[in-house]
């Protein structure tokens, strides 16, 4: 219609009214121009805040998840001061033999910790980060999500310390068994050491303690995967 009345006025030499013709078509571009990238701004906000929403949810979860994983962690540490002083012949002369050999097992268990970083990594690969407008957010998540996972989600909070094979391999199989039944409870969600009452007589636990004193590198590795 806009291209009828521009022809129209044209023949007629109806120069001004061409000129209106165009400035009409001008502004209706440039409208159309603008409520596009008014309707793409908007979609971008909407999608800003969903990343942000999630990116939260991801936060969350892993603070829950690295929570249980200290109080698991803080466990197994208290286990490991119990063998560290009865490897170095400083705890308790009559300790039951029981709760002792124990405490080196559970000293050797490990929960590992990977942050959720599904969300940053989608966006990273969309090329979305630039949807966070404020730089030092950016920056803040940058460094929790790629410099963590580097420095410590995969190193100390994936580490398989030596110790844990050392001990592992040092007492019979049928004992193991008993201990991954009885004393350590993993549901995939969630693990916990047990107390558990001892499958043997304290005199073959203390036999089996006395094993463990003569294995080559054992202080070593007690010490280094009790203060890991």
């Amino acid at each position: 219609m806009i291209l009828r009345s521009i022809t129209k006025h044209v023949r007629e030499q109806n120069w001004v009214a061409v000129g209106i013709d165009f400035l009409i078509v001008v502004v209706g571009v440039f409208i159309g121009i603008q409520v596009a990238n008014w309707n793409e701004a908007r979609l971008e906000r909407d999608r800003a805040t969903e990343y942000m929403t999630r990116i939260q949810a991801d936060l969350q979860d892993d603070s829950r998840s690295l929570g249980q994983r200290i109080e698991y962690w803080s466990a197994t540490v208290a286990q490991g001061r119990i063998a560290l002083a009865h490897a170095e012949g400083t705890g308790p002369a009559d300790a039951p033999a029981w709760p002792t050999l124990r405490a080196y097992l559970q000293a050797a268990e490990v929960w590992r910790f990977a942050l959720n970083a599904t969300t940053y990594n989608e966006m990273r690969s969309a090329g979305d980060l630039r949807l966070i407008d404020d730089p030092e957010l950016r920056t803040v998540l940058a460094s929790y999500y790629v410099t963590n996972v580097v420095r410590r989600a995969e190193g100390l909070y994936r580490l398989l310390p030596a110790y844990r094979e050392t001990v592992r391999g040092a007492v019979p199989s049928s004992l193991m068994r008993y201990y991954w039944k009885a004393c350590h409870d993993d549901d995939r969600t969630s693990q916990q050491i047990l107390p558990c009452t001892s499958p043997m007589p304290d005199e073959q636990a203390q036999d089996i303690l006395s094993a463990l004193s003569d294995v080559p590198g054992l202080l070593p590795s007690c010490a280094s995967g009790s203060t890991a």
